[in-house]
């Protein structure tokens, strides 16, 4: 799963579990936000898995608010 962790200049900075990948913003829809779960579309430029994200959003914010009603 690629995760966008930060945009630096024209460059963003993505995850692929542990390892690091620095993709060109050229290559990103302009859609893409920090965040967001990525995937490259047939025409290979990388866009947002909505469902995805939404998904991983959703999880963090349960898990932010389990750790702080602790």
């Amino acid at each position: 799963m690629l995760i966008v962790d930060r945009f630096e200049g024209d460059k963003a900075i993505v995850f692929d579990g542990e390892e690091q990948l620095i993709i060109g913003r050229e290559e990103l829809n302009a859609s893409v936000r920090e965040g967001d779960v990525i995937f490259k579309d047939k025409s290979g430029i990388y866009v947002s898995d909505i469902t995805a994200t939404e998904s991983r959003r959703k999880e963090n914010l349960d898990l932010l608010k389990r750790i702080l009603n602790k």
